[in-house]
């Protein structure tokens, strides 16, 4: 799985870039999506009801446990579930909407909330898992 997940980041964070820092769920978090949709058996270790917003700065988590598990898992399993809401075709028309507009250029959480503008549903899972705080 290492190895698509390194592959996903030629997307996000090589071609979409982004602050590590401060939003680091736009490329680890889109990074570990990419897992699952290549092989569905890829690691999942969080539930969306787990504690703690993947919209946070990497000084928001009071290690790296908690880190690894909200950014890469949960934020992984929100984009998964996000998909799964919307129906594929409609959240890789959006996705897709997103690459396209903030290729070369440094994403924020916003662009994202832009791209699944007309996918509430989808929305409504990435707000509920703290992507937008």
């Amino acid at each position: 799985f290492i190895l698509v997940h390194e592959i996903a980041h030629m997307w996000f964070y090589g071609m979409i870039g982004n602050s590590q820092f401060r939003d680091p769920w736009l490329d680890e978090s889109f990074a570990s999506y990419a897992e699952v949709l290549v092989d569905a058996s890829a690691p999942d270790s969080t539930d969306l009801g787990s504690p703690g917003d993947i919209g946070g700065s990497m000084a928001d988590f009071p290690d790296t446990d908690e880190y690894f598990s909200v950014v890469y898992g949960k934020g992984g399993a929100a984009l998964v579930a996000a998909r799964e809401a919307a129906g594929p075709d409609a959240f890789d028309a959006a996705l897709r909407c997103y690459i396209n507009s903030q290729a070369w250029q440094i994403a924020v959480p916003g662009d994202v909330a832009v791209a699944l503008a007309e996918l509430p549903e989808a929305l409504r899972i990435l707000e509920d898992a703290g992507a937008f705080s």
